[in-house]
């Protein structure tokens, strides 16, 4: 009876494997009934199973760890936007997700917690983005359209790409990646009446500290709709996070003459200053940002 219960939990795993036509988070679960059915076999056998059998069984159980990864991942995808809905972040722990998940899952054969880390690199308040992967035993078709996305250079990141096995594990790594956005704010000029006669002050904050490579800081016109390069190389560099410009008054004067038609009068309660942040070093390629300031007055 036992040998007869195996046989058919066996052909069923055959049967839900080599059928393609089945909806995939279907035959998952059909691997993993097929799975339990064969380990109750196995149980009622004294844990016994022929050797013609065994490299079966072994692989179907990798099968069924991994079909519960990648739903598990899924899960906690889930999860963790309706932790930043709430939030407007990303949790640095999957752990914080108490509340939002039912039970926080771990790698069903090691216990421990996915890999995952927040980006971008080195946030330690409203974290936009994140890295989260399962190292897989198999070579699962869903990793044909992961993220293979390496977050190394970010604290605490791990190398996404299929066959780096999640940071150098033997195995298969299946990996989402949500893409941080980017958060810059123009903290000066504020509203109120400015001389172009006199410097003009600005200055900005992008994450904490700054994260991006290079800024380009621009004069604008809300009602030309133009705008006009203030930085006289282009950009400044990473470090700076305020520009002071000592005339602007030859750069008013520009923008009116390009305006179409319109007076320094109409123009002169329209006036703007845009940043626009650049970060070529992050996890993926480059990410721009950009944020202008309150409107203001050039008199």
């Amino acid at each position: 009876m036992i040998t007869s219960l195996l046989q058919t939990a066996l052909t069923l795993l055959l049967l839900v494997q080599s059928n393609q036509h089945i909806d995939r988070s279907l035959r998952e679960q059909a691997i993993i009934v097929s799975t339990q059915a064969i380990d109750a076999a196995v149980r009622q056998g004294g844990g016994v199973v022929s050797t013609s059998y065994q490299s079966l069984v072994d692989e179907a159980r990798q099968k069924a760890r991994d079909a519960r990864r990648i739903s598990e991942i899924h899960q906690l995808r889930v999860a963790l936007e309706l932790y930043y809905d709430v939030h407007g972040g990303y949790p640095h722990l999957l752990s914080e997700l108490d509340g939002y998940i039912s039970v926080v899952p771990t790698d069903p054969l090691t216990g421990v917690s996915y890999a995952y880390v927040t980006l971008p690199k080195g946030c330690t308040s409203r974290c936009t983005g994140y890295h989260i992967g399962a190292l897989l035993e198999t070579n699962h078709r869903v990793l044909m359209s992961d993220a293979d996305r390496d977050s190394t250079p970010g604290k605490g990141g791990f190398n996404g790409v299929d066959s780096k096995g999640c940071n150098g594990k033997r195995g298969y790594c299946f990996d989402i990646y949500s893409e941080p956005s980017a958060t810059l704010t123009v903290l000066s000029p504020g509203e109120g009446d400015y001389s172009d006669s006199l410097p003009l002050d600005i200055s900005w904050t992008s994450y904490e500290g700054g994260d991006f490579d290079y800024y380009y800081v621009m004069l604008g016109n809300t009602l030309s709709g133009s705008e006009v390069t203030l930085t006289p190389d282009t950009r400044v560099s990473q470090k700076v996070t305020s520009l002071r410009v000592d005339d602007i008054a030859g750069t008013v004067r520009e923008m009116i003459a390009n305006s179409g038609g319109l007076t320094a009068d109409e123009m002169e309660d329209a006036y703007y200053v845009a940043v626009l942040a650049v970060s070529d070093d992050r996890v993926g390629g480059s990410t721009v940002a950009r944020a202008a300031s309150a409107q203001f007055s050039i008199r």
